[in-house]
């Protein structure tokens, strides 16, 4: 019995592991997708900057305006784009996040499962330890027994 509870221990450690694994790759990924997410605000930024550079040289050129106005319209398409590339990665970051908060809940269940598992072991233990003892204990009055049998054998064959 304890060497299965011990190998469905090993087994739950092992799962534990993984799982912890498994956290700290998501964490990493979460990480890059944030980085990403980042830099696509940067660009966002920077698209912002040329539009608005766009608009104060359209000012100055009023010969190349129809021209200017359409890069400006597929800056703003880019840039909308950008923002639903950036809503996506949003999605997607606090999906990975709730993901790792799930991961964490059973890590951490787990953990409870081991300390629970631990305090049984110990418990079955001890009452195997108390059942050895009991057993010895019978086995001395057994002999005991035996022992005072024979006795009141001798006794009556000398009578």
């Amino acid at each position: 019995l304890c060497v299965i509870f011990t190998q469905e221990r090993q087994q739950l450690i092992s799962k534990n592991e993984i799982l912890i694994n498994e956290r700290e790759h998501l964490i990493l990924k979460n990480t890059n997708l944030t980085n990403d997410r980042d830099q696509l605000m940067l660009k966002n930024s920077n698209l912002t900057n040329e539009r608005e550079h766009l608009i104060l040289k359209n000012t100055n050129l009023t010969n190349d305006r129809d021209q200017l106005i359409h890069k400006i319209g597929n800056m703003t398409n880019e840039r909308d784009q950008l923002k639903i590339k950036n809503t996506n990665l949003t999605n997607e970051r606090e999906h990975l996040i709730l993901k790792n908060t799930n991961l964490t809940n059973d890590r951490d269940q787990l953990i409870h499962k081991i300390g629970n598992m631990t305090n049984e072991r110990d418990q079955l233990k001890i009452k195997n330890t108390n059942l050895t003892n009991e057993r010895e204990q019978l086995m001395l009055k057994n002999s005991n027994l035996t022992n005072e049998r024979e006795q009141l054998r001798d006794k009556l064959q000398i009578c």
